[in-house]
């Protein structure tokens, strides 16, 4: 997340880039001294306006760190990416019937605000100095669906958000050394693999969160069927339409029937395979697989050494504490997690009967997830377990 900031920016209203993709950009804005108005804004490609949208989609992260009274705050823009929309010019956020520039998202997909990265690596180092941390990168592993969206958000509460970029996964990698230099929290959904190549780690702490497989895999199907069906939500849609698809088929799918259920596990193959094949495993090896094998298995767990801190969701507020102790910060932190859940289950994966079907989409995510609670038993007391 790159929060933008210039001096009369400041001044009217906060705003933040989340998501970028040849047809979609996403993220937050509001006035500063009228928090409530939602504010319009108009998306311009060069000097050619191509959207306008309002920024009242809701925002729970914003809303429970206190950043916005309601959370309704946040925006898209999708539109069209025929040859003149292909990264040549730079896309420019502003207000409604205002030449007052919020954003700039420039054709290599940096944000800039009239700072620049010198400016930014400046803080780096500033920072860094101040604080008699080693000179070393917080590099995080996002694995979807472990309250990596929360860690993010505390993240950017803990520490000066000029120097925090997230969702790297959407930059293009030639760009990771420059976001090295120029940031001390990098966060992506990116297996160790894409860090390894192109990190350099021994300038770096890597972290990651992972959860218990079968709980992790229903909250990744919700999560893939109500994105694919939400009217509100047109990310995955313009910008993975394999995602988008594939939700759309599960949703007309009851998978709270058995023999639907050993379908679906029964009948995944290709690039299907991969959305649900032991997904947290595979954030763990150097390449993908088509379908994860033992030999990958021990590749993750020589893998796990690599992390300075690897997460239990359920021991969540553990691994915040250690992590700030690792780092040396000493603020006040949120006890709460956010991007949870209200819809109704779509099966009981606690049922022995359903884990006996899912167990080969979970087969090695169960044992990497046992190593790694043994390796954190000295954190995971319980005494902040979800």
């Amino acid at each position: 997340m790159i929060v933008c900031s210039t001096n009369i920016m400041k001044s009217l209203y906060k705003i933040s880039i989340d998501n970028i993709s040849p047809q979609y950009v996403s993220g937050w804005c509001f006035a500063r001294f009228n928090r409530v108005r939602r504010v319009r804004l108009e998306l311009f490609y060069g000097s050619e306006k191509i959207g306008t949208t309002v920024a009242d989609m809701f925002r729970e992260d914003l809303r429970e760190l206190g950043m916005h009274p309601d959370g309704m705050c946040g925006f898209e823009f999708v539109f069209n990416t025929d040859d003149r929309y292909n990264r040549k010019k730079t896309l420019t956020i502003r207000p409604k019937g205002s030449h007052l520039v919020l954003a700039e998202i420039d054709p290599d997909g940096s944000v800039t605000t009239g700072g620049n990265l010198n400016f930014l690596a400046g803080l780096v180092r500033r920072y860094v100095g101040a604080t008699g941390r080693e000179n070393k990168n917080m590099l995080f592993m996002h694995v979807p669906k472990t309250a990596g969206t929360s860690f993010n958000t505390l993240v950017g509460a803990l520490l000066p958000k000029e120097g925090i970029v997230a969702h790297i996964e959407l930059k293009d990698p030639m760009e990771y050394e420059r976001l090295q230099r120029s940031y001390y929290y990098i966060s992506g959904h990116l297996r160790i693999g894409v860090f390894k190549e192109f990190f350099n780690l021994d300038r770096a702490r890597l972290y990651t969160i992972v959860r218990e497989p079968y709980s992790h895999l229903h909250s990744h199907l919700k999560w893939l069927i109500k994105t694919s069906t939400a009217s509100n939500d047109n990310y995955f849609k313009y910008s993975n339409p394999v995602i988008y698809e594939l939700g759309q088929e599960l949703s007309c799918l009851d998978l709270g029937n058995k023999s639907n259920l050993i379908r679906f596990v029964d009948g995944l193959q290709g690039i299907s395979a991969a959305f649900f094949d032991n997904m947290q495993t595979r954030y763990f090896l150097d390449e993908e697989p088509d379908r994860v094998s033992e030999g990958d298995f021990i590749e993750a767990v020589t893998n796990i050494k690599l992390f300075t801190l690897i997460g239990v969701t359920e021991y969540y507020f553990d691994f915040i504490d250690e992590f700030k102790r690792i780092n040396n910060i000493d603020r006040p932190t949120l006890q709460k997690r956010l991007n949870r859940s209200t819809s109704p289950p779509l099966f009981d994966w606690r049922n022995k009967r359903i884990r006996e079907i899912l167990y080969p989409l979970v087969r090695f995510d169960l044992d990497l997830y046992e190593r790694i609670k043994k390796r954190n038993s000295s954190l995971s007391s319980g005494r902040n377990k979800l």
